[in-house]
């Protein structure tokens, strides 16, 4: 799980996102309970859970085509300072009589939110690709939003004794700030905004082709109802947990020990997801974790122990989270790029929907029938939803993991299996081998050298050499980091092509200069020559060493006979 750091970008990405979300749940409690304490009255505080839901039900569609039509990077940088200064706002929201200044600030916190969610989400697979390191990120962000659910909601209470209100308002407000700072040290990825030119009247456009999208792809389309259908029976029990804790358990500390257990029910699912993700078909380890959680509904609320209400609300939480992720992590597999932030919205959306509908029937239901009846039917409602995605879901065709054979056909229609001649994945020698050739690959990612030309040197090198695995790899790659088939098509001619740069041309004749040592010609002066013409010292060394890597691994790969073809974007991290 914690592989998912060593990446760079992902490491600021998912520091600036935790540093936020402490400082947004900080102010969770502090808000309402501050205006509860000065106010008295529950529809006022209630208007402040009105102020968090309204923005996604009524933007988020439109976020949606708005994260895919503009720069992710930049729209989380603007977003997250937007957000920093409606909070500041605040501020002046927080004296009687002024508090519809504080409603509308947390209108517009939350509509940043609205549009930062989906960037985020669709930006995640564009650095970790779609492969076992986007389990592992998706795993981390699980286990993160676990940790500052279970402290920081309980934090913001004793902070507000201690402090007051304006200084946790202060403290999200930076929070926000190093949001932004965190996502400004991020690398740009090219061809994320090539379509923010396009003009406002193509906003319904977009948003149909999104939904499109949704239809479109069987896996979306099943576990779009499943979520939503999961959310809306957790919200109903998560509105009357207080009063079963008050009432069944004995008063408000079994009531904190029943919320802890759900906090660290949440910390354990992220390790166990981590570990089964990659393992298991996505539908079946969906269903077994929402057949658990609707059993643990039952058992939680028709309890007549402490121990027994404990150790279901620690299953409770760690099958949730499960729950969650999972779906989020295949939408983000099998979601076109271009497409990932409609489709993000539109499970955000989704899921707002689900939560706010829950959280209102919840309590009727529970009044209506009783604690144990209301349990009842949501564990039913969730028992259903893991049942709707057996017979919905559809497998996972292109199951995450190393190509181990590949079937040809013949011309004469004959079938014949060619297998690797080596296996690395069951070497101790392979695995520290690629563990140090991998770091040296990521100083070379984190340099200079544009990370357009570290592609087409990586492609060219790999056609030169026949190496299928890395040509299929790097172009994959490529194009999934917005790369156009034009000039991926044109990468073996590219001597005959206009659409490189002189810079990227110098770096492609170093880098078939540099690959064809055995043909007597060596690198050339002139060869050399043009190419430090366009790169500095630092992106030279860069260059330099990125051929000599390349055709390492194009050699381990061909001398084994790997089989390329399989090879999911990101794969490999």
């Amino acid at each position: 799980m914690l592989q998912a750091l060593r990446i760079r970008d992902f490491r600021l990405l998912w520091a600036g996102s935790l540093i936020s979300s402490l400082g947004s749940w900080l102010l969770a409690i502090a808000i309402p309970a501050h205006v509860l304490q000065v106010t008295g009255s529950l529809r006022d505080t209630g208007l402040t859970l009105a102020a968090e839901y309204l923005p996604p039900l009524v933007l988020g569609p439109a976020a949606g085509v708005v994260t895919d039509r503009w720069d992710r990077r930049r729209l989380m940088i603007g977003t997250s300072l937007f957000r920093a200064g409606a909070v500041a706002v605040m501020l002046a929201g927080i004296a009687p009589g002024r508090y519809w200044v504080l409603y509308a600030a947390l209108i517009a916190e939350s509509g940043g939110g609205v549009l930062y969610s989906p960037a985020e989400q669709a930006r995640t697979p564009m650095i970790m690709g779609t492969g076992p390191m986007l389990s592992s990120a998706n795993s981390l962000n699980a286990f993160a939003d676990g940790a500052v659910r279970f402290i920081g909601g309980p934090l913001g209470g004793i902070l507000l004794a201690f402090c007051g209100v304006r200084w946790l308002i202060c403290a999200d407000v930076l929070s926000y700030l190093a949001c932004a700072a965190a996502n400004s040290l991020t690398s740009r990825t090219d061809g994320e905004n090539a379509r923010r030119h396009r003009l406002i009247g193509d906003l319904a456009r977009d948003l149909l082709e999104g939904v499109r999208v949704l239809r479109g792809q069987p896996m979306t389309r099943a576990l779009f109802p499943v979520t939503v259908i999961s959310l809306a029976a957790n919200a109903s029990l998560s509105a009357v947990l207080m009063p079963f804790g008050l009432r069944k358990l004995g008063g408000s500390e079994h009531t904190g020990f029943l919320l802890a257990c759900l906090g660290v029910g949440f910390l354990l699912g992220a390790p166990v997801l981590r570990a089964l993700m990659d393992r298991l078909q996505p539908r079946i380890l969906l269903a077994a974790s929402l057949t658990a959680t609707g059993v643990m509904y039952y058992l939680l609320f028709t309890s007549s122990s402490l121990a027994t209400a404990l150790s279901a609300a620690t299953a409770i939480g760690m099958s949730g989270s499960m729950s969650l992720t999972i779906p989020l992590t295949v939408m983000q597999r099998v979601t076109p790029g271009a497409a990932l932030g409609r489709v993000s919205a539109a499970f955000l959306t989704g899921e707002a929907a689900a939560t706010l509908t829950g959280a209102v029937t919840g309590p009727f239901l529970a009044q209506a029938v009783h604690l144990a009846g209301a349990a009842i039917a949501s564990a039913v409602v969730t028992l259903g939803a893991a049942a709707l995605t057996c017979l919905t879901v559809p497998r996972l065709s292109h199951p995450v993991g190393p190509p181990r054979q590949s079937d040809v056909t013949l011309n004469d229609g004959e079938e014949i299996t060619m297998d690797a001649r080596l296996n690395f994945y069951d070497s101790n020698v392979a695995a520290k081998l690629t563990k140090h050739i991998n770091s040296a690959g990521a100083v070379i990612t984190d340099s200079a050298l544009p990370a357009a030309t570290q592609n087409l040197v990586k492609i060219r090198a790999s056609q030169i050499n026949g190496c299928s695995v890395c040509t299929a790899m790097h172009t994959k790659d490529a194009e999934r980091a917005g790369e156009t088939s034009v000039r991926l098509n044109l990468v073996a001619v590219w001597r005959d092509a206009k659409v490189f740069t002189d810079a990227e041309r110098a770096a492609l004749e170093l880098t078939e200069q540099g690959t064809r040592l055995a043909d007597g010609v060596g690198v050339t002066d002139e060869a050399w020559a043009n190419t430090a013409k366009h790169f500095d010292t630092d992106q030279l060394t860069a260059l330099v060493s990125l051929i000599a890597l390349i055709n390492a691994y194009n050699r381990l790969n061909v001398i084994t006979r790997q089989l390329g073809g399989d090879y999911q974007p990101g794969q490999w991290g």
